[in-house]
């Protein structure tokens, strides 16, 4: 059985990205990077409603993130039916133990089935927003979203002190999500839903 790695020994970016990879998730949604793509290559070439849908994926996920972060990861054990259904049980984990790399990341099967409701979830707003033909753009761009939660989460759970000011904004919110109120501050790669609906401390 692997050792539990502590998030705060990763102090470089070169250290995190390894964590990354020896978790699996990040090749799952490479691979579902380059399946968007290849789906892509199927039509016309890439115009207005590639860019469009692009744009919209891109402008949706900050929403989305915070959405199953406050509504699924967030939610209690629910029991219907005589089933017990409890979604959060996994972060509720996390939360308990923030800073264990295997718990802040998806890992491959997590990322398989994530990744499955962010490309069908891309798909739907690709379709919408650019036509068919720009399906696959949007998919590649949700599956390059998830990936970016997963290494901006992971990142803000490592001992990495970022330069920019965005990154130590990000990191101190979702650190006291962790460790002051886990009633605010939803948002892992953006702040903007969190201070649009009041969840910004």
């Amino acid at each position: 059985m692997a050792r539990a790695v502590n998030a705060r020994e990763l102090t470089t970016k070169r250290e995190v990205a390894a964590e990354l990879a020896r978790h699996g998730s990040g090749w799952v949604l490479l691979g579902a990077i380059a399946g968007g793509l290849a789906l892509r290559r199927r039509g016309p070439r890439p115009g207005r409603g590639d860019a469009a849908a692009v744009l919209a994926v891109v402008a949706l996920q900050p929403l989305i993130e915070w959405g199953l972060h406050r509504f699924a990861l967030h939610t209690p054990a629910r029991t219907v039916a005589g089933r017990r259904f409890d979604p959060g049980a996994a972060h509720r984990g996390h939360h308990r133990v923030p800073d264990d790399v295997a718990g802040a990341l998806l890992g491959p099967g997590f990322a398989v089935s994530n990744g499955a409701v962010a490309a069908a979830a891309a798909a739907g707003i690709g379709a919408a927003v650019g036509g068919p033909v720009a399906v696959g753009s949007a998919v590649a761009a949700g599956e390059a979203g998830l990936l970016a939660y997963e290494w901006v989460h992971l990142l803000s759970h490592s001992g990495y002190r970022g330069r920019t000011r965005w990154f130590r904004q990000l990191r101190a919110a979702h650190l006291r999500h962790h460790h002051r109120d886990d009633a605010t501050n939803f948002g892992i790669t953006s702040r903007v839903v969190d201070r649009l609906l009041g969840t910004a401390a």
